[in-house]
């Protein structure tokens, strides 16, 4: 599966980059977002909820608005009580080993 990865925290991008791609999986790792990035296709997406100066609530509308599935797309947040609307949550500080499952729970689309 490709998985997008984008979030402004070299960090979290990554570990995320090495945990997925050690599970066999091709990831594009970003910290900020444009049109190209969002017009490429893929399977499932990790979204960082406060990208800096970018909006991650608007990246993860063009990935969806581009033909991602909602239920594919997870947002990420260090901070307590976003509304993540459709989007599946994940609270930072959150266990790549539950991130991995998610992923690979959603099978190739």
């Amino acid at each position: 599966m490709t998985v997008l990865v984008l979030d402004d925290e070299p960090r979290v991008v990554d570990l995320l980059t090495m945990m997925l791609q050690a599970r066999g999986h091709s990831v594009v790792g970003a910290r900020r977002w444009d049109a190209a990035l969002l017009d490429t296709r893929y399977d499932a997406a990790l979204v960082d909820w406060h990208l800096g100066n970018d909006d991650g609530r608007l990246a993860a509308e063009r990935l969806v608005t581009g033909g991602l599935d909602r239920s594919r797309v997870a947002v990420m947040s260090g901070q307590r009580g976003p509304d993540p609307g459709p989007y599946r949550l994940w609270a930072k500080p959150f266990s790549l080993a539950d991130v991995a499952s998610w992923v690979e729970s959603l099978g190739p689309r």
